[in-house]
């Protein structure tokens, strides 16, 4: 379990305890003795019944608990005071009851599943009434990255945290759900805040080849088989991130392109891998950041527009995010 898998446990656990104890413990954790605020949390945890989990059948309301989780993610300096604690080897272990409760939920039954290309969903951020998206020139936007990173890295410089090709010209795509115009909606790592976004159902023009990343493994694999040194330009911030001084490397995505026409995170790949250092050997290592929860990036011109955009709205902006089909004359909030 990585560090974005024990927050959604301990958002789970929070939900359970007397109204204040999450602060108290908040608190506990940035300020007091480690060995006690280690003790608390642990304790919290035991005392805690999160049995009727396993029950839950609402996939938004499963979701929310993992958005707590996505956007406390800060990839570009040290994690904060609950990652910390949550961190420590006898939290976690008490953390793997909650985890397994999880798991077993019928809501959470697909996170762990591969990208259902016909359920696929781009969500453009822009004001009604921008022109409708294409997608087109994926070749020569993976080339210009590449050449921008491989640039960085011969002038020593750089400022970029994120793993994935984030380009405003490449698609990405989340699927949608029954309540959800698309997942992305509620999960985003260092989300801009936007509360309105129309949501275009897309299509493949074939069958697309997908590169499944659903753990540690699947992310190694890809980063030893495509590896593109980016130390200059992330070492500063995942040094901060993880405690490592080393060399990093992720994909080169415009190699993986040839190859593949999606990767996509799931989110049983999000919780288990994104946020931890992991060792390619003779110091080499990979860190899995910026990468949102059942995440497709498109690195080929295969996807076109199906359909009519379906704008959505945010509701709510605590102590959760929610989201609703606005009607056609609705005003943005």
């Amino acid at each position: 379990m990585g560090p974005r898998g024990r927050r959604t446990c301990w958002a789970v656990v929070s939900e359970q305890l007397p109204p204040g104890t999450s602060f108290e413990l908040r608190l506990s954790a940035r300020g007091g003795s480690t060995d006690s605020a280690i003790e608390q949390f642990c304790n919290a945890i035991r005392e805690s019944d999160f049995s009727q989990v396993s029950q839950w059948t609402d996939e938004v309301e499963l979701l929310n608990f993992l958005a707590d989780s996505v956007q406390s993610a800060r990839y570009w300096q040290d994690p904060d005071e609950i990652d910390r604690i949550l961190a420590d080897p006898l939290v976690a272990e008490e953390l793997r009851a909650v985890a397994d409760v999880i798991a077993s939920a019928p809501a959470s039954a697909w996170w762990s599943s591969a990208m259902p290309p016909t359920e696929q969903v781009f969500i453009d951020w822009h004001p009604r009434g921008s022109q409708p998206p294409t997608f087109e020139g994926t070749r020569t936007t993976l080339r210009n990255w590449q050449q921008g990173v491989l640039a960085d890295e011969a002038m020593l410089r750089g400022s970029s945290w994120w793993s994935p090709p984030i380009e405003p010209s490449l698609a990405e795509t989340t699927r949608h759900l029954p309540n959800l115009g698309a997942v992305a909606l509620l999960l985003q790592e260092d989300g801009c805040g936007d509360i309105a976004g129309d949501c275009w159902t897309v299509r493949c023009r074939r069958q697309p080849r997908v590169c499944e990343v659903s753990g540690a493994k699947e992310w190694i694999e890809l980063v030893e088989r495509y590896a593109l040194e980016i130390s200059s330009s992330r070492a500063d911030a995942w040094r901060a991130a993880t405690g490592l001084d080393g060399r990093w490397f992720i994909p080169d995505w415009s190699r993986v392109g040839e190859d593949f026409d999606a990767v996509h995170l799931s989110i049983g790949g999000y919780l288990s891998t994104s946020g931890r250092a992991l060792l390619l050997g003779e110091g080499k290592a990979t860190f899995l950041a910026g990468w949102d929860p059942d995440k497709s990036f498109w690195l080929t011109d295969i996807l076109e527009l199906s359909g009519s955009p379906v704008e959505w709205v945010s509701t709510r902006f605590s102590p959760s995010r929610a989201w609703q089909a606005a009607g056609p004359d609705e005003e943005r909030i």
